[in-house]
């Protein structure tokens, strides 16, 4: 997460902590505080509940307004997706809940709250009044009719939302109940959806001139309404919401700046929702238990500091109970089911962690037949290219079973006596194993690859390198070639063995020179053996196929393979009509592609 979106999250996250401890702090004054017996003349009592009215405009708007932006995501995704989370979600727990109250509201017949007494009035408070719990429900129905409008045009159905708004504020329309709110806050839900970009705007650029402007415009207009009585006039109120949902998006940014401030108001911010759903029946159980405890103590000469810190110190009691019970729910996996729709995914494991591949690998055993010949390269030589698995990776490309560096480390390396200066591998086929589609490319390693199932009469690819060539022709086994060859036999200017691939890397004085002879010949290396043999007819097969060398790294068909031009090679090509296959330059060996070094298409 970028440092500027985790600063987004960070002021999201304190205004809806703060959010929901004044609704606490609402609920505890209105439903609890002021029902108190407190002493004649004393007006704190009417203080707290001025002030909780005048934050009225702020609580709910400022809410929705977070909801919808975090909402703008969901809206994109297709219906089977975000239906999930975000309406069978919130109806789900809506409904659990609004059964949970009704249980435990009915301890408190005098606490007042609406709940349902009957069956009619609690099927109302599923479909039209919703109850106390009704920021779930409008949750679920704004997400539908913000999906179901996204293509019309934002105007129109801004409009729409801000007269419907206008008309319950002003009592317009019946607003029973909880009704009021569920009409009331869909303006705000939008503005969040369609202007989350200026919302961010608003609150990173926050200084403290910014600050005391929308302090200014929301005191200003709030005394307005509150000397002239126009908070009934249509149209007042959602534009002093309005005003207040921009001075809580800079007050909350202000104070995400104060660690000491804004870390407690953060983690209630993350917690929202246990607090929501339990401080109403858990205010109602206390309000049964202290209400006469607390009426006597305010006849005492404590009744000042308790009229005074007493809704500060009962909303920081419910909201440390909620957050203690919701702890205990997600011990006792309760949470499952009261504070999430069941049947959800499981959560993702974490995946094993990869090998570590050596960075610097250690330098290749001693080349064995055909590799005498060759100096092993450095390992730095190729270091920036790119290769599949094995060798100096550059990228995991590997989908099959591959043997690092730091693995082949630790293999048994056959030693071999040496002959004439150079290592003598009287049988290659034991160390090395050769398929005609294997890229050997890190076949110093001197370990077999474990080659995967394929279909009949096409390639396999090397399990070793993780490369498989896409443009590979369907071919047949090694031997199924050689049981199509001509008659072994002497043949006119037949070589005794196929040129092996050139010096991968850079050549090295101690590397021999492959050149004329005394005798004008072209000399060429044997196979197995460090001896050299001139370019004359022999007998046998006409075909030996060269062998990857321990400490090299080259593929058939690249500039350092088999697929170097053979006129340039001084080796006389066989006729049309020797070879068993069609001669196609875009196949690879052994097709023989006649294709020279420097080809790009190599």
């Amino acid at each position: 997460m970028s440092a500027a979106r985790a600063e987004r999250v960070r002021w999201a996250d304190t205004a809806k902590g703060l959010c929901i401890l004044l609704v606490v702090l609402w609920h505890v004054v209105a439903k609890q505080y002021l029902r108190l017996e407190w002493p004649e003349g004393l007006r704190i009592p009417g203080v707290w509940g001025t002030l909780c009215e005048l934050l009225l405009p702020l609580r709910m708007p400022l809410f929705f307004t977070i909801s919808g932006m975090f909402a703008l995501g969901a809206v994109h995704r297709p219906w089977r997706i975000s239906a999930r989370s975000r309406v069978a979600k919130f109806l789900y727990l809506y409904v659990v809940w609004l059964l949970i109250h009704t249980a435990l509201l009915s301890l408190a017949p005098d606490f007042p709250t609406d709940r349902a007494t009957s069956p009619l009035g609690l099927l109302e408070q599923l479909t039209i009044t919703p109850s106390n719990l009704w920021y779930l429900y409008a949750l679920a129905l704004y997400f539908v009719i913000a999906k179901v409008t996204w293509r019309l045009p934002r105007f129109v159905v801004l409009g729409a939302a801000f007269a419907l708004s206008v008309a319950a504020a002003s009592e317009l329309v019946p607003v029973p109940g909880n009704r009021a709110g569920l009409l009331q806050n869909l303006v705000f839900f939008l503005l969040g959806l369609y202007f989350r970009q200026y919302v961010e705007r608003l609150a990173e650029g926050v200084n403290w001139p910014r600050f005391a402007l929308a302090t200014g415009v929301y005191g200003g207009l709030l005394v307005v309404m509150v000397v002239t009585g126009t908070q009934d006039v249509p149209g007042v109120w959602p534009v002093v919401c309005v005003a207040a949902a921009a001075f809580g998006v800079t007050g909350s940014a202000m104070l995400a700046r104060w660690d000491r401030i804004a870390t407690p108001l953060i983690g209630i911010g993350r917690r929202t929702l246990p607090i929501y759903v339990i401080h109403m029946p858990l205010l109602a159980l206390l309000d049964l238990a202290l209400a006469r405890p607390l009426s006597a103590l305010a006849a005492t000469p404590f009744g000042l500091p308790l009229a005074l810190l007493e809704p500060i110190l009962m909303t920081a009691l419910i909201a440390w109970i909620c957050l203690t019970l919701h702890r205990g729910l997600e011990a006792t996996r309760l949470s499952r089911f009261l504070l999430d729709l069941p049947g959800g995914a499981k959560p993702a494991q974490a995946r094993p962690a990869a090998t570590p591949v050596a960075a610097t690998p250690e330098p290749a055993a001693t080349p064995a037949g055909v590799g005498a010949h060759h100096a092993a390269p450095h390992p730095a030589a190729y270091a920036n290219t790119a290769r599949p698995a094995g060798g100096v990776p550059t990228a995991q490309a590997a989908t099959w079973p591959t043997v690092t560096e730091q693995a082949a480390a630790s293999l048994p390396v056959t030693q071999w006596p040496t002959r004439n200066g150079a290592t003598w591998n009287p049988d290659p086929a034991a160390t090395h194993h050769y398929h005609p589609q294997c890229h050997r490319q890190d076949a110093h390693t001197g370990h077999p690859p474990q080659v995967p199932p394929t279909q009949p009469g096409h390639p396999a690819s090397s399990p070793s390198s993780g490369y498989q060539n896409p443009d590979a022709q369907a071919t047949l086994p090694y031997e199924a070639y050689l049981s199509a060859l001509p008659p072994s036999g002497p043949r006119p200017g037949a070589p005794t063995a196929q040129p092996y691939p050139a010096q991968h890397g850079p050549s090295t004085p101690a590397a021999p020179h492959h050149g004329p002879d005394a005798t004008g010949h072209r000399v060429w290396p044997s196979s197995p053996g460090g001896h050299e043999s001139t370019s004359q007819p022999s007998s046998g097969p006409w075909f030996d196929p060269p062998r990857a060398a321990q400490g090299t790294s080259w593929a058939p068909g690249t500039a350092d393979g088999h697929a170097a031009d053979t006129a340039a090679l001084g080796h006389r090509d066989p006729s049309e009509a020797e070879w068993p296959w069609a001669r196609d330059p875009d196949r690879t060996w052994p097709m023989r592609p006649s294709r020279r070094p420097n080809d790009p298409r190599s």
